[in-house]
């Protein structure tokens, strides 16, 4: 008998396979599923038309959707410095949150590719043809989760950025309490969209990891946390 969720993966495989026709499937022991095969697309910023293909496999997991796929690119084209995993060699697409965030905007598989996926190798592929990163580039690690809460906060203060995340890490929202930004606002008056939006997408206890290591990393550096 096939599962609400095994049907879901079903159709979303069915759906990716039909933009994406080169690709096999293969069900693994551990309820996993595989993809493997050739991706083939297009890209286009501000006129820059790259067309190219990769050799991907996608592995979606059996507590899919609540967990993203993990993809490889298994062609080896991608330096193994540019944004790829070192214990798994799975690219590093974003920040984990913003993988989830992005997600979030259209929960399918083929939207996890086209959102995820393909502006991935599109932005390496810019870098190779024209010396730039038009989606720019975070650092690996703590620093680069840091980077990427300070563009999504809009807010230049480590320290700042750290204490919106350690409402986040200890599941503290309160909409009524003074904002850390010190911008004198109710929390719901001024990140608190910002906020609550990240809450539905990730775990107190990922956000606690993150904020832990965040700290680790400017206590480590010297960097005012």
């Amino acid at each position: 008998m096939q599962t609400q969720g095994n049907y879901l993966v079903t159709q979303q495989v069915s759906q990716f396979i039909e933009k994406y026709p080169y690709f096999s499937t293969t069900h693994e022991d551990d309820g996993s599923l595989a993809l493997k095969g050739v991706l083939g697309f297009e890209g286009d910023f501000k006129g820059r038309i790259i067309q190219d293909e990769f050799d991907l496999e996608l592995h979606i997991p059996s507590t899919y959707p609540s967990e993203m796929p993990i993809v490889k690119e298994i062609g080896f084209r991608i330096p193994r410095d540019f944004h790829i995993n070192p214990h798994d060699n799975s690219l590093c697409l974003a920040a984990p949150v913003a993988v989830k965030l992005i997600f979030s905007e259209e929960k399918t598989l083929l939207g996890f590719v086209d959102n995820l996926v393909v502006p991935f190798f599109y932005n390496y592929l810019h870098q190779q043809k024209y010396g730039s990163l038009i989606f720019g580039e975070l650092s690996h690690g703590p620093e680069g989760v840091l980077e990427f809460y300070k563009h999504y906060f809009q807010e230049d203060e480590n320290s700042t950025v750290v204490n919106l995340l350690k409402i986040l890490a200890t599941d503290n929202y309160r909409g009524y309490s003074k904002c850390p930004c010190d911008s004198g606002k109710n929390l719901r008056n001024c990140h608190g969209r910002q906020l609550l939006r990240c809450m539905l997408v990730q775990k107190t206890a990922e956000f606690r990891i993150e904020y832990l290591s965040i700290r680790a990393f400017l206590s480590d550096t010297g960097k005012k946390g």
